[in-house]
């Protein structure tokens, strides 16, 4: 038992995982700084701000906010055969009313 799907990657049933980082790791003691700083206030003022941003037409933001709260599409994504001619027309997607 354990071990990973050698065509998926995804662990296999039963995999308990390892360990993580060991206590007091640097890695777990930024982490905890960086929890102790930042507050819930804090982080909804950054994502509002990067909203408001992104409206005025800043590129980086609208990939920011686009990147973290929507799922990317899947990058070189090609259709052919049936399921490109049944899929035909499907999707449509229209930006125009985001106001």
């Amino acid at each position: 038992m354990g071990g990973r799907d050698t065509k998926t990657g995804r662990f296999m049933t039963g995999n308990k995982g390892g360990p993580g980082a060991p206590k007091g790791s640097k890695r777990q003691l930024l982490a905890k700084a960086f929890y102790d700083a930042v507050s819930t206030q804090d982080v909804v003022a950054i994502v509002k701000r990067l909203i408001t941003d992104a409206r005025q037409g800043d590129s980086r933001a609208a990939r920011a906010v686009l990147d973290r709260f929507v799922q990317k599409a899947p990058q070189g994504v090609e259709l052919s055969g049936e399921l490109a001619h049944k899929l035909t027309g499907v999707v449509h997607l229209d930006f125009g009313d985001l106001s």
